[in-house]
């Protein structure tokens, strides 16, 4: 009975977009062997990197504020994706070296393999969180956004942690944690916004194919340092105009995106809160994708669209519940008995 009315309680237009944002990823990467031969391609791999994980990142901002009631902090969040961090890191490293035979990986515990940086970056968030929160919202934008910017002429800001990562992104977290229900309604609703992001999405993606050289794909892939960036229009000194350029494109496709996005329930409304196994699953075909050139089999219009249906079929079936038991496993591995266990070793002392 208590899990029907949590089930009554969640808003499905979040699971909604949570699950179409998954699909994109999982999209992105299917496609992403074949950006370098067709254009069409590119443009629609290269839209959805410009805001898939902005938005994905607002929403975890948005989602964070529960953690954080009458000045406590619930550790609990943080350690969970730690956690996840090390055993998914330690399974697709046992992938790739095992299964796909690459000896010559890394063995650092601290350098994200795959995708799963954003694991790093949750764990930062949230550990961050209570001291930004301190600080009034305006004032931990400006810090954030401006942090962002500079960041980029740091020549030895540390690869592990995905430190970079963090920083770039931490303005989407932070404008979700930010950000009401009444104000992301506001921004949302209306008839007559639908019609408006449904022009302007395409709009902006179709202008961005043919101008992106203004955003570099390594600014959207918020990796790298400007000294590894060209561009034709932008110099070493005035490259964080790059990435203020990102910021307002992602902005303006997150936007698009939750507006379109639907508010009643759907068929994959219920996958909404499985997005993280999807995430995280998807990797091993990808890597594997990768390692034996399986894009290639896909050259074409006619075995694209094969592509697709396999792309929807991997996400449905990820986001079944027998994917969801390793998860809910660690999930039940609880910080307070360890602190508590802790504390009286130190006792004992």
């Amino acid at each position: 009975m208590k899990e029907v009315q949590k089930s009554k309680e969640r808003d499905p237009f979040f699971d909604n977009a949570k699950f179409l944002l998954i699909f994109l990823v999982v999209l992105a990467h299917g496609i992403s062997p074949l950006k370098k031969d067709h254009d069409t391609v590119y443009m629609v791999w290269y839209t959805i990197n410009s805001f898939h994980m902005p938005c994905f990142i607002f929403l975890s901002g948005f989602f964070a504020k529960k953690y954080i009631q009458g000045g406590r902090f619930n550790i609990q969040k943080p350690f969970y994706y730690l956690l996840l961090f090390l055993f998914s890191q330690a399974a697709v490293w046992c992938f790739e070296y095992f299964v796909l035979k690459d000896t010559g990986i890394s063995k650092s515990v601290v350098a994200a393999r795959s995708s799963l940086w954003y694991l790093q970056c949750l764990v930062a968030w949230y550990v961050l969180l209570p001291f930004m929160d301190k600080l009034k919202p305006k004032n931990m934008l400006a810090i954030a956004f401006g942090v962002s910017l500079l960041m980029g002429y740091d020549e030895k800001l540390p690869g592990a942690f995905s430190v970079s990562r963090v920083l770039v992104h931490l303005p989407f977290f932070l404008l979700g944690y930010y950000c009401t229900k009444e104000r992301l309604q506001k921004l949302v609703d209306g008839k007559w916004k639908k019609a408006v992001a449904a022009l302007l999405f395409g709009a902006v993606a179709f202008v961005t194919f043919f101008e992106r050289a203004v955003i570099p794909e390594r600014i959207i892939v918020a990796s790298y340092q400007y000294q590894s960036i060209s561009s034709d229009i932008f110099s070493f000194g005035t490259m964080w105009l790059a990435r203020v350029a990102f910021y307002v494109l992602a902005l303006v496709l997150c936007w698009a995106f939750l507006v379109l996005a639907p508010r009643k329930r759907t068929f994959f409304t219920r996958f909404g809160n499985r997005t993280l196994q999807v995430y995280i699953g998807h990797r091993f075909l990808y890597l594997a994708e990768l390692k034996y050139n399986w894009g290639m089999l896909f050259n074409n219009k006619v075995m694209f669209f094969v592509l697709l249906g396999i792309i929807t079929i991997t996400v449905f079936v990820l986001s079944t519940k027998i994917f969801e038991y390793p998860f809910r496993w660690i999930a039940n591995i609880k910080i307070t008995p360890l602190l508590k266990e802790s504390e009286r070793t130190e006792g004992k002392k």
